[in-house]
């Protein structure tokens, strides 16, 4: 058989492997892990149904400014010659009225607000003042400017930056300040249950477990302590988040720690950690390297966790989950502007007819609160059980004096589904609890067969031993329909109504669950052919496949370009040949790092490569040549401790050093950043014509005549090509590390200025260039 015969078959078999890879994709995009909150997307709401013309307050503090519940809507806005901060009712959009009432009765400027999660007219205040206010806003809101607060809780020295409600205790309320001091308050007799006074420095962030037993903070000192808020006795402390800037934590459900915060490198991070042991996190992630502080937001009833940066446009979201790897990411909402603050409402105000399951209101710039909800696309109207579990209610389930006394409970939970269509009845008792006789069962005409009408009052009669007495139109209506199947029709009651609608429901998730059966059936029995089709592919892919850049680099795909050039800096120190004389293999894994720099570093071969592989960059004619770019950052040639490539052998005086003073600003210094400086350098090009080199004197031996010699020295030279030195632009990349010190060198090597111009007395090599 000919050759042409053998690429003929190559093909056919290539092209069906890419129709089983094409269909494996299909396959395997639908059974990566299963989520209902795989598809969860948020949208803006229209601007008729957003705030405007709200002053946000300008103060500079770690807060979120915003705060709401299923009544109200409250932002701290700015104000002079003291605090204040506005309430309004969700259903009053539309733009602020400048002259709108405020609730301003604090001193200085409101740093943190809270609404009660056991009353919805409730909120608490604390301020710059160094005092905590308690405030009652009347339904409806509030007319005039509110001066005299409910409840004044004065203990703090200076000022209090956070408010925390308890979650299930009633008027149990912590506030901790700037005195580095938390207090549990009994809101009801203005009494300080208990004191926590065991933080070094300033407290960044307090958050309740679930049941109110303990709590978490964060501190100036990076470290995260676990307390017992009844004694202040610290359970667990341990080091957390390195970087400099505030860290925030909070507890989930099952008693695990979730905190965002920053790395030493300033890359913004999460972790989850262990209560019972703060030594080290479950897992860790870097997220970017972003300057805002991170508030994140947890679901204690689905377990989805959202990450609002202050200064972000974006908001992103994630599933925990008990088992490794613990956090799951889902997916980011993005907009152009970017967020002063930010509060979230609780699952009682979501709109279940849309598969609402969060809803922000994001506070901007320019004055104005945008509601951004999130909802799961579901085909069905009904309602949907998996996306709305039992939530925490408005009604508490211990009381202050019981929990200071060592009485815990988890916060009593409601049906979001009797929260929005009401309690019902019992059709068959009425309002003095007594059975209603079949007889007398109350018939409804068409018009008004709905479940809403059982709820209305019938007119009752005295003299029928309170017995609701059947309509006068029900008499109507039965006389009009004679016939028995009309009377039957007239005569159905609520009762039966309800039965029905049940048992359609019923019907419905019994057809839901079905189909769900049936797709996974099908998904069974294509198993065998897909495992086979994956093997297969496994096999072609290990034979096929280039390397993995990303892998090589220790970097994730969403890296950005400075986290690809300090990861680069990091191995190349660690893997030079140089500095692994006895690894046989570190030439090639130095190799390898260097086309993995090479080809990351450039945006558009790294969109090759992330499209295509490296294949596609050997198509490209980017991946064959490998140049050193570690050159950019020190040079032509490495120095690590060594000495310089030519042993000692060639003892030739070095040029001088070029010694620029580079300036950076306060910003680059405290963040840290990577500066490109345009290096003029002259090279030596080859050139017509050859030129002596290499010479030397040598001891020649002449012949004088019969039995005399004579010994002289003669210079020995030999032919090399001609060189002439070409002036080429040469791009150094200098990296200003975090917290650099004034007068801090960075070497480049080979880089410096040429003061001798006899070629055969310089090294080159040795040349520096010092910023």
């Amino acid at each position: 058989m000919s050759f042409d015969f053998y690429c003929a078959i190559i093909k056919v078999v290539c092209v069906v492997l890419l129709q089983h890879i094409i269909l494996l994709s299909i396959f395997m995009s639908r059974v990566v892990r299963n989520s209902k909150f795989r598809h969860v997307f948020g949208q803006a709401s229209k601007k008729a149904d957003c705030y405007e013309g709200i002053r946000v307050t300008k103060h500079a503090s770690d807060s979120t400014f915003c705060c709401v519940n299923p009544k109200f809507l409250a932002i701290i806005t700015e104000s002079a010659g003291g605090g204040s901060f506005l309430v309004l009712p969700l259903e009053n959009v539309g733009r602020v009225d400048r002259n709108v009432p405020l609730v301003s009765g604090h001193k200085a400027a409101v740093l943190d607000i809270a609404w009660c999660p056991h009353n919805d007219n409730i909120i608490a205040s604390g301020s710059d003042d160094c005092t905590v206010k308690i405030w009652q806003i009347p339904d409806g809101g509030i007319t005039t400017t509110l001066t005299e607060s409910t409840v004044d809780l004065i203990a703090h020295q200076r000022r209090v930056v956070q408010v925390v409600w308890h979650p299930s205790a009633l008027n149990v309320l912590l506030s901790s300040g700037s005195d580095m001091k938390i207090f549990i308050w009994n809101v009801s007799k203005s009494a300080i249950l208990s004191t926590v006074d065991c933080h070094t420095e300033a407290i960044l962030s307090v958050a309740w477990n679930y049941n109110g037993s303990r709590i978490v903070t964060s501190c100036k000192d990076k470290m995260f302590r676990v307390i017992n808020p009844r004694t202040g006795e610290i359970i667990q402390s341990g080091a957390g988040h390195q970087g400099g800037k505030p860290a925030r934590a909070i507890y989930l459900r099952d008693g695990r720690i979730f905190s965002t915060g920053f790395s030493k490198m300033a890359e913004r991070q999460y972790a989850v950690w262990d209560e019972n042991n703060l030594s080290a996190p479950l897992t860790m992630v870097e997220l970017d390297s972003s300057n805002g502080i991170l508030f994140p937001f947890y679901d204690e009833d689905t377990g989805m966790i959202f990450l609002c940066g202050k200064g972000d446009s974006a908001i992103r979201y994630f599933e925990y989950t008990p088992e490794t790897p613990y956090i799951h990411y889902l997916s980011t909402y993005l907009s152009s502007d970017p967020q002063r603050g930010i509060g979230n409402m609780p699952k009682r105000g979501l709109n279940i007819a849309t598969c609402e399951i969060a809803r922000f209101y994001k506070l901007l710039n320019s004055g104005a609160c945008e509601v951004i909800s999130f909802t799961v696309p579901r085909k069905s109207e009904l309602f949907q059980d998996d996306l709305y579990p039992d939530t925490a209610g408005d009604e508490h389930a211990i009381t202050a004096d019981e929990w200071i006394n060592g009485v815990d409970a988890d916060p009593k939970l409601i049906s979001i589904r009797d929260l929005h269509s009401g309690p019902k009845t019992p059709l068959n008792v009425n309002n003095n609890n007594q059975l209603i006789p079949p007889k007398q069962e109350v018939a409804f005409d068409k018009q008004n067969l709905s479940p809403k009408s059982s709820l209305e009052k019938s007119p009752i009669d005295n003299t029928n031993n309170g017995q609701p007495k059947v309509q006068s139109k029900t008499t109507s209506v039965q006389s009009k329909k004679p016939s028995a199947l009309a009377e039957k029709e007239d005569t159905l009651t609520n009762t039966q109504y309800d039965i029905i609608v049940t048992q359609l429901e019923g019907i419905m998730r019994r057809m839901d669950e079905f189909d769900r059966r049936l797709q996974a059936l099908e998904k069974r029995s294509m198993k065998t052919i897909y495992i086979f089709i994956l093997l297969l592919v496994f096999i072609v892919t290990l034979i096929s496949a280039g390397r993995d850049f990303y892998k090589i680099l220790n970097l994730p795909k969403t890296a950005t370009l400075n986290q690809i050039k300090k990861s680069y800096r990091k191995l190349a120190k660690e893997l030079h040949p140089d500095k692994n004389n006895n690894d046989p293999k570190a030439q090639e894994r130095f190799q390898d790092l260097g086309a993995a720099y090479e080809a990351l570093s450039d945006p558009d071969k790294r969109k090759i490569y992330d499209a295509r592989g490296e294949d596609g960059l050997k198509q490209q004619g980017g991946a064959d040549s490998f140049h050193d770019p570690f050159s950019s950052f020190f040079g032509d040639f490495f120095n690590f401790g060594g000495g310089s490539r030519d042993d000692g052998h060639n003892h030739i005086p070095r040029g001088g050093d070029l010694i620029m003073d580079l300036y950076v600003t306060l910003e680059e210094v405290y963040n840290g950043n990577f500066i490109e400086v345009v290096r003029a350098k002259p090279v030596a090009k080859t050139t017509s014509g050859s030129r002596k080199c290499n010479c030397r004197m040598e001891m020649r031996t002449t012949q004088m005549g019969p039995g005399r010699f004579q010994m002289m020295q003669e210079q020995v030279c030999d032919e090399c090509p001609n060189i002439k030195f070409v002036t080429e632009e040469k791009v150094l990349e200098i990296e200003v590390e975090p917290g650099v010190s004034d007068g801090y060198e960075i070497p480049f090597h080979a880089e410096g200025l040429l003061y001798n111009k006899i070629l055969q007395s310089i090294n080159y090599d040795n040349i520096e260039l010092i910023f």
